[in-house]
């Protein structure tokens, strides 16, 4: 296990690659440990469309944020009525959708969670006790499942907030506040970040951080 730091200034924490990976016959998993691996491929699936449209996010709450900063500049001046308002409401919708898309997201995460402890409770009721693939028993995929769709359900209300009170902001730390906290996620927790790194690794599925850490790292350039 190795840290790394990405220019977020956030360290990714690379976890060594479990030998479940390795196995032949992964692909004619059967039962609950199938079913299990799929919608741990699910979620990967859903914080990967999160990441995306995390990024779509910052460009429209950045514009949304240059324009009310020229607004309130404009206003201090005593310039004539602000141009360009219906350019406001069109940012605002862009910026609605991506909030429903990803509240959608999250909807899907907490059902994907659902079932993991409904494949747990019929282990239970067939008295399995033995680890699902080669390490975790199938209460630490619960667990970790939970936090996530807790997280991410968490920072899916604090984006809400952001979009329903950014376009009405007239102060300027505010706003930079807004963008900051769009980008930065504060309820994306390191923690669990490296409970859901291990529990891929545990199912033979590659690094989340190999694909969505570049995408992240070059909206902050």
């Amino acid at each position: 296990m190795s840290n790394k730091r990405t220019s977020l200034g956030k360290d990714v924490v690379c976890v060594l690659q479990s030998p479940v990976s390795s196995i032949k016959q992964k692909g004619n998993l059967t039962g609950n440990v199938r079913v299990l691996r799929d919608h741990i491929g699910d979620i990967y699936d859903l914080i990967q469309q999160w990441d995306k449209d995390l990024i779509e996010g910052v460009a429209v709450v950045s514009e949304i944020k240059r324009f009310m900063l020229n607004k309130i500049d404009a206003q201090k001046k005593n310039s004539p009525e602000f141009p360009h308002s219906n350019k406001l409401q069109v940012l605002s919708t862009d910026l609605d959708k991506i909030c429903c898309r990803m509240k959608l997201l999250v909807e899907k995460l907490g059902q994907k969670s659902a079932f993991i402890l409904t494949i747990l409770r019929l282990e239970d009721m067939q008295h399995k006790t033995t680890p699902v693939f080669l390490t975790w028993p199938i209460s630490k995929f619960v667990q970790t499942s939970q936090n996530i769709y807790e997280m991410y359900r968490r920072e899916m209300e604090l984006k809400i907030s952001i979009k329903k009170e950014i376009c009405f902001c007239a102060d300027k730390s505010t706003l930079a506040f807004y963008s900051i906290a769009w980008l930065q996620q504060p309820y994306i927790e390191k923690m669990v970040n490296l409970n859901y790194e291990a529990m891929l690794k545990e199912a033979g599925y590659p690094s989340l951080y190999d694909k969505s850490t570049s995408k992240l790292n070059r909206i902050q350039d």
